[in-house]
């Protein structure tokens, strides 16, 4: 199975957060190591602009066999173009992979089965699309939207239940997300997400689901590892 870990050099949240020291080396190098690690990865190729990721990359084994166009590294870009263009290129390198996976850059608190227990379960459900997630710790019905003049708007109108009543809502992490290649191609061909009828889910713990975007989950992600 490929493996597509896409990290660009322009991250606004933390400033090049990919290639930032945590607990001895540098963020995106947790997640290609995990995917080392993994029974049914065969390939690992980093899709990024930065030359600098792109060594860092190559030093601790994956491939980088292109520069992303910096026109698909923008702020607003949709990361689906980033595998779609991984995958044309490699098409046209004569490598086909009916499946892949990507694994968040700087999601560096994987467990070391989390990858493949979560392709096992992608095959056992026969899915076209597995998703990494983690439980949402609050009631949707505590949650407001903001009006232009400052004021609340519940987001949904229900009665208000106390946190163990409320029904379990599930966030993608940004850990792992497994792919049926035609699928995902299908779907960007036609201006859809990444779901489909046969989207399945991984449940992460809290302590597991960290994908570094701050300062804050920086030193959190430091002080997991360290723990660990």
């Amino acid at each position: 199975m490929l493996a597509i870990i896409a990290a660009r050099g322009g991250s606004k949240g933390l400033k090049n957060k990919n290639v930032l020291n945590l607990n001895g080396k540098p963020v995106i190098a947790y997640s290609i190591q995990d995917a080392l690690k993994s029974k049914f990865i065969t390939k690992i190729i980093v899709s990024t602009d930065s030359p600098k990721i792109a060594k860092i990359a190559k030093d601790f084994g994956a491939e980088v066999p292109f520069l992303r166009p910096k026109k698909l590294s923008q702020d607003n870009s949709s990361i689906n173009n980033a595998f779609e263009h991984a995958i044309k290129f490699l098409e046209k390198k004569g490598f086909y992979y009916d499946n892949f996976i990507s694994l968040g850059g700087c999601c560096p608190v994987r467990a070391k089965n989390d990858i493949d227990q979560a392709v096992e379960l992608y095959f056992k459900k026969k899915a076209k699309t597995l998703v990494s997630v983690k439980e949402n710790n609050k009631p949707i019905e505590w949650y407001f939207r903001k009006t232009k003049d400052g004021r609340l708007v519940k987001f949904k109108k229900k009665k208000i239940q106390n946190r163990q009543g409320h029904e379990k809502f599930l966030i993608p992490n940004g850990s792992i997300y497994v792919f049926n290649t035609k699928q995902l191609l299908k779907n960007i061909q036609t201006n859809k997400d990444y779901t489909n009828n046969r989207t399945f889910y991984y449940l992460m713990p809290e302590e597991r689901s960290i994908d570094i975007d701050n300062l804050n989950d920086f030193y959190f992600a430091d002080y997991l590892l360290r723990k660990k």
